[in-house]
């Protein structure tokens, strides 16, 4: 079955075109637009038409690719003040159905994507996705699923406006970012986990950085590095996306605070929220159909 999802965040909106076999996935397409649509920037007419226009080429591209199921996702932006003028441009655009996710439903599919796609995990695992202008810290089993889950109000674009605008932050910047992370973080109590998975942009990011696992203490040397860095030299010097590379730092700062709230080191994920909403879309039509 070929599922399309189109994942609409605080940051970036991402195609996501994957068949689907029980709960293997093979991808098909992917591609993705830096639109900035959350964490207190205004959702202007003008960022509401690069959205119509990002939105109208996804659809495009799900319609050529023969799609059997396809589902438009919108995160923190949908839950903001212009939420419901970003649903109906998506669903204008795409004739297609669209769902604001709650935090919960947010944490649950990046548990399951994450999960899916990681091959052999032991009992309990944790999931943290941190997104733009959220981040979901989930734990559970792979059989059972998520047990447990949080979402906080902040991500790396909402930090690097709130305390990291401009080229290498120094460390009293630093420092106030890593106090509004902590204490977002403070009546955070999760379960024990035998392994912690990461997804999300500035998880992806990281790996380029840090490697495919990495500790707190780890993510702050990177965090170091990188506040020495203009966003252009973080760019062409670890080959991330130069619309990313502005908020790399307040992605791992948040990164590195939950890994000490969880006491792991963290593992970055093959999957994570696009692959969860693609693997409960075919489950749906799955059942409806026997």
């Amino acid at each position: 079955m070929r599922v399309s999802v189109i994942d609409v965040g605080s940051n970036t909106a991402r195609l996501f075109v994957t068949d689907v076999r029980g709960t293997g996935l093979s991808v098909v397409d992917e591609d993705r637009a830096f639109l900035e649509l959350g964490a207190g920037r205004p959702v202007d007419v003008e960022r509401l038409a690069d959205l119509r226009k990002v939105a109208r080429r996804f659809a495009k591209r799900s319609r050529e690719l023969n799609v059997d199921i396809a589902e438009t996702v919108v995160t923190a932006p949908g839950r903001g003040a212009r939420g419901k003028e970003i649903v109906q441009v998506l669903r204008d655009v795409t004739k297609g159905p669209v769902r604001v996710l709650t935090p919960d439903e947010e944490g649950f599919l990046a548990y399951t994507g994450a999960v899916a796609c990681a091959g052999d995990v032991p009992e309990v695992v944790a999931v943290v996705d941190v997104g733009g202008g959220s981040t979901e810290i989930v734990v559970g089993t792979p059989w059972l699923g998520p047990s447990w889950i949080r979402s906080l109000e902040l991500g790396s674009l909402s930090v690097t406006r709130a305390h990291l605008l401009g080229d290498a932050p120094g460390t009293h910047k630093l420092e106030a970012a890593r106090d509004e992370v902590r204490r977002s973080l403070e009546a955070i109590d999760p379960p024990w986990s035998d392994a912690a998975l990461a997804t999300g942009g500035s998880a992806r990011a990281m790996r380029k950085i840090a490697g495919e696992a990495y500790t707190a203490e780890e993510l702050d040397d990177a965090v170091s590095t990188l506040a020495r860095l203009r966003a252009p030299e973080i760019s062409e010097g670890f080959g991330i996306n130069p619309r990313r590379a502005g908020t790399v730092v307040a992605g791992a700062v948040v990164l590195a605070e939950v890994a000490r709230v969880l006491r792991r080191r963290l593992v970055v994920a093959r999957g994570g929220l696009r692959e969860g909403v693609a693997l409960e879309l075919a489950a749906e039509a799955a059942r409806a159909a026997a």
